[in-house]
């Protein structure tokens, strides 16, 4: 660079200079500035955010800005560091910390808990529906934002599916339940057979269950029945009301498709028996008779023999 040289003092004028210019070389090191960093927290719309810094002490109309960055630009929510790396001016350098820490938050609102169904049908096994998980109108991903766990979910009865949100998702609600139905499973007895019987002075009719479908393997349950005739009396295709009941461990998982039944059956007759009153007399004129009396009814039942 070019020097230009003069003398000042009191005695500057009893000296000359041997020459009034020279030149020599020097170094003019880059001014290091200051940033201003700007908003540096944001809270997760799955959209891009982006953190700059503004470049401070920049000389008279110099314009310094940052260029470069290293994770200045995010969308998912999380905490990271961001660092300016250069600036569009060689007079200027960055200060030695140009790094800023700044988030994204988990986005906020009312979790929704949908599911395909809310009754099912109890078959044994654990039920675990797929639920479908939404903050606001955004579909959320399982694992990624939620996990799932179920209760009560294998026996009829109210079952409960439990969302819990995932640290370091992108959504921030608090722990939801939803109630789902478990019915029990339909029992339908296939066939049976209505014994006929001989009059016995009561209703009971006897009736053995066949066959039945509806049943998981395995499970404990036994259907049961009873029968009543129409009436006490014989008769033929005789109307009998067959009651059906569940009984064994695992009873409360199931229902019948119809807990009654009307089938036909017949109360024949019962055969008595006889005793003979006197059957020797001596002549004597008048006319003599015999009769008989029954024996082997049933109950309060009045049986007479009416004609000879």
């Amino acid at each position: 660079m070019d020097v230009t040289y003069s003398l000042s003092g009191a005695d500057k004028a009893n000296y000359q200079l041997s020459s009034a210019t020279g030149s020599t070389t020097a170094n003019i090191s880059p001014k290091e500035v200051t940033l201003t960093w700007g908003t540096s927290v944001f809270t997760y719309d799955g959209t891009e955010k982006t953190i700059t810094a503004t470049v401070e002490g920049a000389q008279g109309d110099d314009v310094v800005t940052v260029t470069t960055y290293t994770d200045n630009k995010k969308t998912e929510a999380g905490n990271y560091t961001a660092t300016a790396t250069a600036l569009n001016n060689s007079n200027y350098k960055l200060p030695a910390e140009a790094s800023k820490d700044w988030k994204i938050k988990p986005a906020t609102g009312e979790v929704t808990v949908t599911l395909p169904s809310e009754t099912l049908t109890y078959n044994g096994e654990a039920q675990t529906p797929t639920p479908v998980v939404k903050v606001g109108d955004k579909t959320l991903v399982e694992g990624t934002d939620y996990t799932v766990e179920y209760k009560d979910n294998v026996n009829a009865g109210e079952a409960t599916v439990t969302i819990k949100p995932v640290d370091g998702s992108d959504y921030s609600f608090e722990a939801t339940d939803k109630k789902f139905d478990i019915e029990p499973a339909t029992i339908t007895v296939t066939d049976l057979t209505v014994a006929d019987k001989e009059y016995d002075g009561d209703t009971d009719a006897d009736v053995t269950i066949n066959t039945t479908t509806g049943i998981v393997a395995g499970d404990k349950v036994t259907v049961s029945a009873t029968g009543t005739f129409d009436n006490k009396n014989a008769g033929e295709d005789k109307d009998v009301t067959v009651t059906y009941t569940l009984s064994g461990a695992d009873k409360d998982n199931y229902k019948l498709a119809e807990p009654t039944a009307t089938e036909k059956a017949d109360i024949t007759p019962k055969e008595i028996t006889l005793a003979w009153g006197t059957s020797e007399f001596t002549y004597d004129g008048t006319e003599k008779t015999i009769t008989a009396t029954v024996e082997g009814a049933e109950g309060d039942d009045v049986v007479t023999v009416t004609t000879y």
